[in-house]
């Protein structure tokens, strides 16, 4: 079977209505993505910004009938609206398969791999992470998983504690422990994000008592580890500070990611402020990881 892909050009004030006019003619599925190489980052709680041009893709039958539907989009919209517009013949596909082929092993640190399923490790004598993309983000492809990985790589030291704060996929949790973490908490608010970590968890044959996967609510009071390791967002991570603090045992290390650069000194303004000691700042691309201290004396 084969689908019909139709793409459409049009101002961000008009995506709603070019899709709900898309989604009335029958379309199986339509997304968006930047027309140009405007890039949108962070976004304030609660919105959902869109780029000022955008790519409208959209699916149909291969029984649709083009001409009629590009007859109806004209009679519907102008040119202001629809600024471009195209349609070609897309084959049917395994799609999850396509990605999975495209998904190469990668290397982070001097010995630490993280692999798909379907591929031999190139050092099978490296410290590998099995991993295949899916719908919990995290596979080690952007920059500040990349800089997580490669920290993890090079300071977690046998028998330690270690949270996994916004865990996604569960990469670094399993990362953590493959390079010899005694036990991870691995958090996040997503329930798919926890099954994700425990079905990842089971294919790198980690033990049910090496990892638990935990809601914050269920992050209690008591749990104190020696890493706290949090590869979220800047305005996140500056709201829990005060709960990271609270996490971590005497000389604990706190390593924050998912910032961009230009973000680097408001994070240190406010850590610094809840006692922490900056010892460490990592760039990769415009993102940044930044490692924190925890002095005995300071901690509450």
């Amino acid at each position: 079977m084969s689908w019909l892909e139709l793409t459409i050009q049009t101002k961000e004030s008009d995506t709603e209505s070019v899709s709900d006019f898309l989604e009335q003619a029958n379309a199986v599925s339509i997304t968006w993505k930047a027309a140009d190489e405007q890039a949108l980052f962070e976004p304030d709680l609660n919105t959902t910004p869109l780029w000022q041009r955008v790519e409208v893709n959209a699916l149909f039958s291969e029984d649709t009938s083009m001409s009629d539907l590009m007859a109806a989009l004209r009679r519907e919209f102008d040119d202001k609206t629809i600024l471009k517009s195209s349609f070609k013949v897309v084959p049917d596909k395994c799609w999850e398969r396509v990605w999975l082929d495209d998904f190469k092993a990668m290397r982070f640190g001097k010995r630490l791999w993280v692999c798909p399923t379907t591929m031999e490790p190139p050092d099978p004598a490296g410290v590998i992470v099995r991993l295949d993309p899916g719908l919990a983000f995290g596979t080690g492809t952007h920059p500040s998983t990349a800089l997580c990985l490669e920290w993890l790589d090079a300071h977690v030291q046998s028998g330690q504690t270690l949270i996994d704060y916004g865990c996604g996929s569960g990469i670094l949790a399993i990362a953590a422990l493959k390079c010899g973490a005694k036990k991870v908490f691995a958090v996040d608010h997503d329930q798919q994000a926890i099954e994700a970590t425990q079905a990842n968890a089971r294919q790198n044959a980690i033990l049910p008592e090496q990892i638990s996967c935990l809601f914050p609510q269920q992050l209690v009071q008591d749990i104190k580890v020696d890493v706290l390791m949090a590869n979220i967002l800047a305005k996140p991570l500056m709201d829990l500070a005060k709960l990271f603090k609270q996490h971590l045992k005497k000389d604990g290390l706190c390593v924050l990611a998912g910032i961009l650069s230009e973000q680097v000194e408001s994070i240190q303004q406010c850590y610094v402020e809840q006692g922490f000691s900056c010892v460490d700042v990592q760039h990769k691309h415009e993102w940044a990881r930044i490692v924190f201290s925890l002095p005995n004396t300071l901690r509450t």
